[in-house]
């Protein structure tokens, strides 16, 4: 083995063997986060390479990963999720994660950080405090990453349409056997439409109509009936 291979094998394991400097790293994160503020990345890049806490928050909550996000620079995001993973999902003291950040600040390399931001497992359905998710902000930021989300959205969450489908399908079926019922003298409708779940409109009013507690409903059912 040469000299120069054991140097640097000495030097690394001093390193290892040296007590961490919890202020140092400490102050090292805090001067991340002003690096990605003025937008000097080159000073960011060379503090990530020494030890230091990437989980120091700005007075805002903010964190190195939504500060990295904020100023476009991928590279720095992807060292950032290594170091510290559970920051993909990390929320300032607005209850936006670094994917709300994304949405709105429309910074370059939008697409690389969208894609490094879901490798991570990120949460795309959180809402912040005023109940918005990072798709909605991003209708109003960056075109692309809005239409990377809504895709998501599409795809990988339940459809409000089909939902309301089916409650409207269940109520039918009972509107059936009520009719049938009506004409027969026998009443078996059998059980009631499930209980409506909290967003499912199409469930709610078929739970309304077959418990009947829906004014409206029981006025006019039997005229709906005997018109058909």
């Amino acid at each position: 083995m040469g000299v120069g291979c054991c140097s640097t094998l000495q030097a690394a394991h001093s390193r290892l063997l040296k007590p961490r400097d919890l202020k140092a790293e400490h102050d090292a994160g805090v001067r991340l986060l002003e690096c990605f503020a003025c937008g000097d990345l080159g000073a960011a890049h060379a503090l990530l390479d020494e030890p230091l806490d990437v989980g120091v928050r700005s007075p805002r909550g903010s964190s190195a990963l939504h500060a990295a996000v904020g100023a476009g620079d991928a590279e720095s995001c992807e060292r950032i999720l290594h170091i510290m993973p559970s920051l993909a999902n990390a929320t300032d003291c607005r209850g936006a994660s670094a994917l709300h950040r994304l949405a709105q600040a429309h910074p370059p390399n939008g697409r690389d950080i969208f894609r490094l931001l879901i490798r991570a497992k990120v949460d795309d359905a959180l809402k912040d405090v005023d109940g918005y998710e990072a798709v909605d902000l991003a209708a109003n930021g960056d075109e692309e990453v809005f239409r990377l989300l809504e895709f998501r959205r599409v795809n990988t969450r339940p459809k409000s349409h089909e939902i309301e489908c089916e409650g409207v399908t269940e109520a039918s079926a009972f509107l059936e056997k009520y009719r049938q019922g009506r004409t027969s003298g026998v009443m078996n409708l059998g059980p009631a439409p499930k209980p409506a779940r909290v967003g499912q409109p199409g469930r709610a009013k078929a739970t309304s109509v077959a418990r009947g507690n829906d004014s409206t409903a029981q006025s006019t059912l039997p005229a709906l009936m005997d018109a058909r």
